[in-house]
């Protein structure tokens, strides 16, 4: 099999985002690299998240992207009898 394929995708923490096991088992895998990868970049720059919660108002995190196609594939399990479409990123989820 060809392609560029990351390791350990379904590792993803998804109780420190406050998101649910189930919930997280929809999830888009780029988003859930994104929320790992900015959660890497904060702890890097030295915050934590009883940091944050004080800070929260002076910090803000942007990220920009496009070909948000997941959904087909959940769109295609939800017509085939499965789970439900794949989850973006869910509101007001950050770190707890």
């Amino acid at each position: 099999m060809v392609g560029g394929f990351l390791p350990d995708i379904d590792a993803f923490d998804s109780l420190l985002f406050r998101i649910s096991p189930n919930e997280a088992r929809n999830l888009d895998p780029q988003v859930r690299l994104v929320l790992t990868t900015v959660w890497e970049c904060l702890e890097d720059a030295g915050y934590t998240a009883e940091s944050l919660g004080r800070e929260a108002c002076r910090v803000g995190v942007f990220v920009g992207s496009m070909w948000h196609d997941y959904q087909h594939v959940g769109a295609d399990r939800w017509r085939d009898g499965g789970a439900g479409p794949p989850q973006g990123i869910p509101p007001g989820t950050r770190p707890s």
